[in-house]
């Protein structure tokens, strides 16, 4: 990563007159990609609509590895792709159905054939959850449909070619979702910004128009 430009003048601390980034969303990207541009000297403003930042959903609650499993029990995640919602999606209703079809297959492929009664405690995530946990449009928390011949291996990329100065960053943006890629977005979307200040300056420190990275 480069961030020429945007890097800070010698003894200051922010560039006088110089480019405003705002970062719209203080998820894992957004917070990376503000903490890049503040480190360079940029003046960032970030925007977050939920009280907490991170990873934290609206409840806050965290879990250590002490407390994910029973004691001398096991914790078991199983992550199962479904469609984000539609309107004649009812959740409520339609869970029971799938949560039977999950268990069944655990037992007929993996073995598990006593698993209903060695479970001791159990929560599940919807597509109406994350939609309204952690605001993310209609529960789609990969952005675009992850499958097909372009959208399985591309995600929008950093550079917004329809807002110039509009810099996308997480999960729904290149180069995808997992924390490692949702981190290096972070990365990505400042170092685009910074490329496009400096070729807007001629190459010289930039103290042009403002900038916004948008962070899912």
């Amino acid at each position: 990563m480069t961030l020429a430009a945007l890097r800070r003048p010698e003894g200051s601390t922010a560039w006088p007159g110089g480019p405003r980034i705002g970062v719209i969303g203080a998820g894992p990207g957004g917070l990376a990609a503000a903490l890049l541009l503040t480190a360079a000297g940029l003046r960032v403003t970030l925007f977050e609509r939920l009280r907490l930042l991170g990873l934290g959903g609206p409840e806050g609650r965290r879990m250590s590895a002490k407390t994910v499993a029973v004691v001398g029990g096991e914790a078991l995640y199983v992550l199962v792709h479904t469609p984000w919602l539609r309107p004649n999606h009812d959740w409520t209703a339609m869970f029971p159905a799938h949560r039977r079809t999950i268990l069944e297959k655990l037992k007929r492929t993996a073995g598990l054939h006593d698993i209903e009664e060695r479970i001791v405690w159990e929560r599940h995530l919807t597509p109406q959850d994350i939609h309204e946990r952690y605001r993310v449009l209609d529960g789609a928390i990969y952005g675009l449909a992850s499958h097909g011949l372009f959208t399985g291996a591309f995600k929008p990329g950093n550079r917004s070619r329809n807002v110039k100065g509009l810099y996308l960053a997480g999960g729904s943006a290149h180069p995808g979702p997992g924390m490692p890629m949702v981190m290096m977005s972070g990365w990505i979307a400042p170092d685009a910004a910074d490329a496009d200040l400096r070729t807007a300056a001629g190459g010289r420190r930039t103290v042009g128009p403002g900038s916004v990275a948008r962070a899912s």
